[in-house]
This record gives structure tokens, C-alpha cells and sequence, in this order.
């Protein structure tokens, strides 16, 4: 309903700029709210062509550089969701050379858009070049904010991410703890990003083979998920389901069972409760109180479900455990 609003609330404004007579910024920037209208309902490749209409009209009419230099980062999100990666560094490059230009380079808004150039480095597959734009973008942040500014959380927990997947395990955990730590120091306002925090080193930690502390940290992203969301906030799945695994990993079948059924309780996600239905199907074929015929309802369950998605990956998955189950005592 917003959105049809904004579109009657544009059309009746650019009836008052044909009525007046009005110049080309006062239509330029017209175009830039259509093309964010466009951005807002998901219209992608429309918002596009619109910012683009904005950005040229301005740029032949030389406003003050912040006003191009917005567009051309919001221009650049879009093309970032629309995969043209290139291009998309391109405008972020544009705006940061504006933004900085205006403000000097150690603005806030320089580091917003080294923090946009290093989310497109990431979707390109280029995580060392998404390293080196956080780490500017952390500095300027700190130089200008304060080193416990909320922004330098954000990119420290970014670039924890980064960090995992290049396989520098240690930097990432300080990374993540870093943000974990100024996440805590907010209280209430930061618990969706603090609960993240733990779930992601807990990731880490996994990946190095230490699960007894990545079942503690999912343990925590629980109970500040349960803190945000309550005890059955959907968020709370993703945390659950990793804490089972875990937990069966550690030879806890029990706790295991009861973590996911709490999952799967809450999950409204046909694909997860399927995945949940077979993690608990291995659940109860091991560990203590070995229950084989609950073992195989669950699996069926999980077969029906992946067979009506069309993955046939995890049907094949599911028929192996059947099998193993077949050739296992009854209890």
C-alpha cells in the first residue's frame, strides 16, 4: 500500500513541475525518488534505468556533488542486486571519489562506500579485495567515530566473515570479538547483531574442530535470540539446528534430540523442518535410548518433503540412512 502511495505522491508531483515550469535538478531528482520507489518494490532493473536518468540530468547540471554522489551509491546497490558486478564497483568508486572530494577523505560517508565496494568484492568472489575496503572502511570509521562506534562493530563483524573463508581462523575470532564486545556494551539496542556475532564465531570455531566452544557460543546466540524474540522467534531456528548438530558431533544425542525438536517446533520452512526431520532421524539412531522406529518415521517424513521440493540430492541422502536404519536392530 506504501508503495502504490508513492507512486500516486510522484505522479502529483511531477504534475506540479510541468505546471511551474521547473528545471532539470528539480526533474533529475524526481527521478531519483521514482528509481528508489522502484529500488522499494523490487523492480530492480526499472529503478535502474531511473536512477540512471537522475544521475545524468544532474551531472549535465552540476548540483552540489553530494547529491550525485548518493545516487551513484544507491545506483550501485541496485546493480549489485542485479549482479552486474563490475558496474556496480564503478558507481561506489564514483561516489567515494565525490564523497571525499567534499568531505575529505576520512568522512563517514567515504567509509560507506568502501563498505559498499567491499560487499561487491564479496558477491564477486573476491574476498581479498572485500578485506582490503573493510579494513579502510574500519579505520575511517575509527578516526572518525571513535574505535566504539556501533559502525566499527558492523565492519568488524564483516570482516570476520571474510577472514573465515580465507582461512585466517585467529583473526577472524579477534574480529568477532571485537564486534561481540561493543555489540554487548549497547544493551537491548544490539542484540540481533550480538546474537549474529555469536553464531558466526561459533562457525569458526567449528570450522578449527573446537566444538565444545562453538556449542557454548550457540548456546548464547539462543538465549539472546529468546531475549530479542522470545521463545519462538523463527530467528531462534538457525542457532537450534547448529547447536543439535554440534551436540551430536559430541557424541549428546540426547541434548541433541531435544535442541532439534525445539527447532522444528518453531520452523515454518518446509525445506528447514525437512532438514530438521533428517538431523533428528540420525539423532535418534544413535547415542543413548536408540530408537529406530522414530528414527525411520522422521526420515520418511523428510523423504516426503524433499521429494515434493524436487531435491533429489537429499532423497538419495535420506534412502542411504534408510537403509543403514534397515540394516540395524529394531529397539
Amino acid at each position: 500500500g506504501d508503495i502504490v502511495e508513492a507512486g500516486h505522491r510522484v505522479a502529483q508531483a511531477r504534475a506540479v513541475l510541468d505546471r511551474v515550469g521547473a528545471g532539470k535538478i528539480d526533474y533529475a531528482e524526481l527521478d531519483a525518488v521514482v528509481g528508489r520507489v522502484e529500488l522499494a518494490a523490487g523492480r530492480a532493473q526499472e529503478a535502474e534505468a531511473q536512477l540512471r536518468k537522475a544521475i545524468d540530468a544532474l551531472a549535465e547540471a552540476s548540483p552540489a556533488p553530494t547529491e550525485l554522489a548518493e545516487l551513484r551509491d544507491t545506483l550501485g546497490l541496485v546493480l549489485l542486486e542485479r549482479k552486474q558486478y563490475d558496474a556496480a564497483r564503478e558507481q561506489h568508486e564514483l561516489a567515494r571519489v565525490l564523497w571525499a572530494e567534499y568531505f575529505g577523505p576520512e568522512h563517514p560517508r567515504v567509509a560507506l562506500s568502501r563498505r559498499h565496494l567491499a560487499a561487491v568484492a564479496e558477491a564477486a568472489g573476491n574476498d581479498e579485495l572485500a578485506l582490503q575496503e573493510y579494513e579502510a572502511a574500519q579505520n575511517i570509521y575509527a578516526q572518525s567515530l571513535g574505535s566504539d562506534c556501533i559502525e566499527v562493530a558492523e565492519v568488524s563483524l564483516a570482516k570476520a566473515r571474510v577472514l573465515a573463508r580465507l582461512g585466517r581462523g585467529e583473526e577472524a575470532l579477534a574480529a568477532c570479538g571485537k564486534a561481540i564486545e561493543l555489540y554487548r556494551a549497547r544493551g537491548s539496542k544490539g542484540l540481533t547483531e550480538l546474537a549474529s556475532g555469536y553464531e558466526l564465531e561459533a562457525r569458526i570455531h567449528g570450522e578449527q574442530g573446537q566444538l565444545e566452544e562453538a556449542a557454548g557460543l550457540l548456546a548464547q546466540a539462543v538465549e539472546t535470540w529468546e531475549r530479542k524474540r522470545g521463545a519462538k522467534g523463527l530467528e531462534l531456528v538457525s542457532p537450534l539446528r547448529q547447536l543439535g548438530k554440534v551436540q551430536l558431533e559430541l557424541s549428546r544425542a540426547t541434548e541433541a534430540r531435544k535442541t532439534l525438536d525445539r527447532a522444528l517446533d518453531i520452523a515454518a520452512d518446509e525445506d528447514v523442518r525437512a532438514w530438521l526431520q533428517l538431523e533428528l532421524a540420525r539423532a535418534w539412531s544413535t547415542g543413548d535410548d536408540v530408537d529406530l522406529d522414530r528414527a525411520r518415521v522422521y526420515a520418511v517424513h523428510a523423504r516426503g518433503s524433499f521429494d515434493a521440493l524436487g531435491q533429489r540430492e537429499a532423497v538419495a541422502e535420506v534412502d542411504a540412512l534408510l537403509a543403514a536404519l534397515g540394516g540395524k536392530n529394531r529397539r
